[in-house]
């Protein structure tokens, strides 16, 4: 067991929440599409029944420099800025974590798998609606260890950008997914002297 990943949760998400219907809807995402970890240096790449322990159901995983390019689509994920501020009168923050994520692909005049600026949107799109469908009270890593575990509250996509080449030969969208919500600070029962109006009061947390 490991301490919260957020990066491996956006990653699963993606793929487990694939939309069902449209021009790319299916039960999981395009066979061309891989999923990079930026943060661990891995690429996950569909391979049905492979068993790989190191990577999501029906995904093999490998260790790798850079994003691949030639025949396929990617999706990377790292983990950016985490914020904390304190609140209220237990040690508790609220707590801002962003993932930074990148899509990206070839002309298929140039090896890759774009056809045209709409195909590539359109593939941006279908990602971040298996986003949008943890807007609420996502469940982020639920197993991961009880230190440091944040619950978060809501998810957004902001800052969105398109960094497409000008000769159209390369495809890139940026955006980042916000993730806000709450950390105790410890973990289990403890006792602390709370000052209020004047008075020191023994309270037990949980």
């Amino acid at each position: 067991m490991t301490v919260q990943n957020e990066v491996r949760w956006l990653i699963e998400t993606i793929i487990d929440e694939w939309p069902r219907i449209g021009s790319l809807g299916d039960t999981h995402p395009p066979d061309d599409l891989a999923l990079r970890n930026r943060n661990d240096a891995v690429t996950f790449y569909r391979e049905p029944g492979v068993g790989d322990p190191d990577a999501p159901a029906d995904y093999e995983a490998e260790r790798e420099q850079g994003a691949p390019t030639d025949g396929w689509r990617t999706v990377s994920v790292s983990k950016g800025a985490t914020t904390r501020d304190f609140y209220g009168n237990k040690p508790q923050y609220d707590v801002t974590t962003t993932l930074d994520v990148r899509v990206e692909e070839k002309s298929v005049y140039e090896g890759g798998t774009a056809e045209s600026d709409a195909a590539h949107e359109t593939l941006v799109t279908y990602i971040q609606n298996a986003i949008n469908t943890q807007l609420t009270y996502p469940e982020v890593d639920p197993d991961a260890e009880d230190i440091g575990f944040v619950v978060y509250l809501d998810a957004a996509i902001v800052d969105e950008d398109d960094l497409a080449s000008d000769d159209k030969d390369y495809y890139l969208t940026t955006f980042s997914v916000r993730l806000r919500g709450r950390e105790d600070t410890f973990v289990g029962t403890y006792s602390t002297d709370v000052y209020s109006q004047g008075v020191y009061n023994t309270e037990t947390y949980q």
